[in-house]
């Protein structure tokens, strides 16, 4: 299944979390707490981000996933963006490599090419508040993420994200939407990795 997600901005994150305890979200659903580092690789030349691929290794709270996220057109006006997503439970990339070219064979050549020379090119380290709430046919994840890029204080980060993870997209734009009025909430069309790199350190 594609990864389908919208992300939503605003510069007070007090204001993220008023959207995530709204009411027409947060009713019979519990919030549960994830500490995330998120490390991300490619070559010194970026082979890998000039394909808009990423690959991350993520360890969540005490658990390893590596994944790798492909994206063939830029977000939306809504902040709606679809990416193709193949995930492993890793340790290591070098555990996980051979499996993420199983699952996407499209991105084999590629990964292959830039496995001898990866090499750590950003990193983003969090805390997810995060609920699942179903709507008929539609789970959606509803989260706020709080955190830093790059290990720099100077450089945090706050954003609400919804992920479908079964039924209608449509649901989930027009609840965001909603969301989005109530709380002056903007979409956020860059990823975490195409921000943490652009506020590197030169």
């Amino acid at each position: 299944m594609p990864e389908i997600e919208i992300k939503l901005t605003h510069p007070d994150p007090g204001v993220l979390m008023a959207a995530f305890r709204d009411p027409a979200i947060a009713a019979g659903s519990t919030e549960q707490t994830i500490r995330m580092r998120s490390e991300y690789y490619d070559t010194a030349d970026e082979i890998l981000f000039a394909a808009r691929c990423g690959l991350r290794f993520r360890a969540e709270n005490e658990r390893g996933v590596v994944t790798l996220k492909t994206q063939s057109a830029p977000s939306d006006a809504s902040g709606l963006s679809v990416r193709g997503e193949f995930e492993v439970e890793a340790t290591s990339l070098s555990e996980a490599l051979p499996k993420i070219c199983a699952l996407a064979p499209a991105y084999a050549d590629l990964l292959r090419k830039a496995a001898p020379n990866l090499q750590l090119t950003a990193a983003v380290t969090f805390t997810r508040i995060e609920r699942h709430a179903v709507f008929g046919e539609t789970e959606i994840a509803f989260s706020v993420d709080t955190g830093i890029f790059n290990h720099d204080p100077a450089k945090p980060f706050a954003e609400f994200e919804a992920e479908l993870k079964r039924g209608s997209a449509e649901t989930m734009i027009a609840i965001c939407a909603d969301l989005a009025k109530t709380y002056g909430l903007v979409p956020l069309a860059d990823s975490k990795l195409k921000r943490a790199l652009a506020c590197r350190s030169r």
